[in-house]
């Protein structure tokens, strides 16, 4: 989907699953020099499973949506595939005639790069909420979005409807009371100058717009955790950072948009029971989605792009074991590779 025309794309706001009014409020962003904390180690149970989302579920169902997924797999489906770093495994499910993606399981960190930035991002939210915040863990809001893609051509639907779920935490404090949505980027070398962004720190730029979000970046030094400094984050912006067509940021969209296409047309077989997900892992209805795949004979597939679909098997027949991948999960890579994802090149002032 190359030429993937934009014009066939829409985007459009459906509900909210409570009022955004009480959550905190930003009025200034922290100054330059403050010095960012570790985040508390339980903010991860913050995000609230999918798959138990009865508003998101009847919100699909009202609008005709064939997918239900959330701004996080978004994130992730923008690595562009063939990448070095690029790997990620996703759980679906069908419900009531409609594909719901869970969150992608963890992985090992692909750089040392990765890690800071996740934590550094996490660090700067706590930071923001406990200044207005009643409560130490303030509860997130979610809003939904109604996608609407065109459609492959092995279906007969006139086009696919992707309903899209994010996290809100933070809104801002001016006439538009928007969604405010920070990224954190990691300076190894501030004395140099800036680092350039990369091709998926524009894309998540890109997001943000089109999830309605105002977003703001944060550059951090990453020896000591100081904040250096802030920059406004737009559709611009993202493009007017690198001209090279070799780093288009709407790369990972396009893929993002072929992608939901053929999850669209995955045979799950059987008929859908449309019961309570509990038991999802072990159901006929649900399926595991592995990038870079993996063959019946539990090798990588030649092909960097392609994507494997497992379904639920006993323990003789099954040719993934998660196990392994789960318990390394908390490891960073510190090989070549991991090192040369760490690179940024400078914008030297």
């Amino acid at each position: 989907v190359d030429d993937l025309d934009v014009t066939t794309l829409d985007f459009q706001s459906v509900a909210c699953s409570h009022p955004i009014d009480d959550l905190p409020v930003v009025s200034d962003l922290p100054a330059s020099n403050m010095r960012l904390k570790a985040p508390r180690d339980t903010w991860k149970a913050a995000d609230d499973d999918i798959f138990q989302d009865d508003r998101a579920m009847e919100l699909s169902v009202e609008h005709n949506a064939s997918i239900l997924t959330t701004d996080t797999n978004l994130e992730t489906l923008l690595r562009v595939p063939g990448d070095a770093t690029t790997s990620w495994v996703l759980p679906i499910l069908t419900k009531n005639g409609v594909i719901i993606m869970g969150s992608p399981l963890p992985q090992v960190f692909s750089s040392p790069r990765e890690c800071l930035t996740e934590g550094t991002d996490e660090s700067l939210y706590q930071n923001l909420e406990s200044q207005e915040a009643t409560s130490e863990n303030p509860a997130s809001k979610f809003m939904y979005m109604l996608w609407t893609l065109p459609s492959s051509s092995s279906t007969r639907r006139s086009n696919l409807k992707v309903l899209v779920r994010t996290r809100v935490r933070l809104r801002r404090s001016d006439t538009t009371d928007a969604p405010l949505r920070l990224r954190t980027h990691i300076e190894y070398f501030p004395e140099r100058g800036r680092e350039l962004i990369s091709r998926y720190e524009r894309s998540l730029w890109i997001l943000d717009q089109v999830m309605k979000k105002s977003s703001n970046l944060c550059r951090v030094d990453g020896r000591n955790g100081n904040i250096l400094g802030w920059e406004e984050t737009s559709v611009a912006h993202a493009f007017a950072a690198d001209t090279k067509q070799e780093q288009n940021p709407m790369q990972g969209f396009a893929q993002m948009v072929h992608f939901f296409q053929a999850v669209s047309t995955i045979n799950f077989g059987g008929e859908d029971s449309g019961t309570s997900t509990n038991d999802h892992f072990g159901s006929q209805q649900s399926r595991i989605l592995i990038l870079p795949g993996i063959g019946k004979d539990k090798k990588p597939l030649a092909d960097p792009y392609s994507v494997s679909v497992h379904a639920p098997s006993n323990a003789k027949e099954s040719v993934v074991d998660l196990g392994p991948m789960l318990q390394k999960a908390d490891g960073i890579l510190m090989n070549q590779k991991a090192f040369q994802e760490m690179q940024r090149p400078w914008k030297w002032e």
